[in-house]
């Protein structure tokens, strides 16, 4: 669970899976829908209200839970390389549902 930007908070919920050869005390992730933006959510332009699809929400994000970058505070931590988001400096906890 994760505070946003827009004071909305964001439930990082996912199925896991042990698989041989990752690193104990790991894990990975992919980026599969769970947008909160996206089209995910309605927006008003304008005075008009565009709204979401819930569709668009319904995956898994992990970047609500990512390291906060200490300069920006408004974004996770980036590759200054490639410009990715830096997953590999985040700690997480994996509780059981």
């Amino acid at each position: 669970r994760a505070e946003i930007n827009d004071q909305r908070t964001i439930e990082v919920t996912a199925a896991i899976k042990a698989v041989e050869g990752m690193r104990p005390g790991t894990i990975g992730i992919s980026w599969h829908y769970g947008h909160w933006a996206y089209g995910s959510s309605d927006v008003e332009v304008d005075g008009q209200v565009i709204r979401g699809d819930p569709r668009r929400s319904a995956g898994t994000c992990p970047n609500p839970v990512m390291a906060v970058d200490p300069i920006l505070k408004d974004v996770c931590l980036t590759d200054s390389v490639g410009g990715s988001a830096s997953f590999f400096d985040t700690m997480v906890s994996v509780e059981a549902v």
